[in-house]
């Protein structure tokens, strides 16, 4: 059995976290993941919709589950050096850097997944980066985490078709296309962790 540390938000990361507990293979140690909106969202930051699923569902199974709002809390992380050791180190749809000694703390690998072609399109905002440049195809990513956002190594990517209907608002393409990958998400998880287990590479 792998233990995994999961920095997870939103209903990819819930996905994720959910197929991940379920699988015999994995053992969740913990959960971080957010609580308030993020102030480009919601200028009062009130609490996300799924803030209440993620808690129930730590509670009821007994993960350890914590709470990072700011760059500064998120800048510490105290709490995961109480959960080594630990081989896999998941983020999903998380919002800050996680410090480099935090990723390094992973016994096998520290994996982001990101809803963008890499290194194409790294960083915010890809698949309205992807639909601007005329992109026939959104992707799916799995990769290597490192210090700077998105540039670790490429472990497996998925793609779906754009389908762009040039009638329509391009930002209501882009939810479209958000809500499509929902189900892709939990497949190329597990894809990168038995590509990297059947390696036998470790970050």
């Amino acid at each position: 059995m792998h233990t995994v540390v999961c920095f997870v938000a939103r209903q990819p990361g819930f996905r994720c976290l959910t197929e991940l507990t379920r699988d015999p293979n994995f053992q969740v140690k913990a959960v971080f993941s957010h609580q308030k909106k993020p102030s480009s969202e919601d200028r009062s930051r009130s609490i996300r919709e799924d803030y209440q699923d993620f808690r129930n569902f730590c509670e009821e199974r007994n993960i350890p589950f914590f709470i990072k709002d700011t760059f500064g809390a998120a800048a510490v992380l105290n709490e995961i050096s109480a959960l080594l050791p630990f081989d896999f180190l998941f983020s999903c749809n998380w919002k800050f850097k996680i410090p480099l000694n935090d990723l390094k703390m992973a016994r096998i690998a520290a994996i982001n997944l990101h809803r963008g072609k890499l290194p194409d399109y790294r960083g915010l905002e890809p698949i309205l980066r992807a639909l601007k440049d005329g992109q026939k195809r959104i992707f799916l990513s799995a990769h290597h985490m490192e210090k700077e956002y998105d540039t670790g190594a490429l472990i497996a990517e998925l793609s779906i078709p754009a389908n762009h209907d040039l009638g329509r608002p391009i930002e209501l393409e882009v939810e479209r296309l958000k809500e499509e990958l929902f189900p892709f998400y939990p497949k190329i998880m597990f894809t990168a962790f038995e590509k990297i287990i059947e390696s036998g590479k470790t970050k």
